[in-house]
């Protein structure tokens, strides 16, 4: 019984815990407000995306077609202007318009013979 009398005096004499919550439902209040958090997050992330998505088709159907009824805009015309390649020979021979560098013979190479083999 001495052990008995013991341990209800350290009882008696050991603090009391102070008031709160254990370490379980601090746990879980924690857990589920990060569930709550992810959830807000996933949520702006899809109106986000949808609002994107809105705004794209909004633009898309407000451009004109373009190409599509024919027309050939200012703007096609422009990038046509700037994209068009000529011959840098032509400033040299304006009225002929040749391709000097399409032109030019092939060339025979070295280690051919002109007359083909000597055997």
């Amino acid at each position: 019984m001495p052990e008995r009398r013991l341990e209800d005096a350290v009882r008696r004499a050991w603090p009391a815990p102070p008031p709160g919550r254990g370490f379980a439902e601090v746990w879980a209040g924690a857990a589920a407000r990060e569930a709550r958090r992810r959830q807000r997050a996933r949520a702006l992330a899809a109106a986000a995306a949808v609002a994107a998505l809105a705004v794209t088709l909004v633009v898309l159907m407000s451009t004109p077609g373009g190409e599509a009824d024919g027309a050939f805009d200012l703007r096609t015309a422009e990038l046509y202007e700037t994209t068009r390649w000529t011959a840098p020979s032509d400033a040299l021979l304006p009225e002929r318009r040749v391709d000097l560098y399409g032109e030019l013979p092939a060339m025979i190479e070295s280690t051919e013979m002109p007359g083909g083999p000597l055997l």
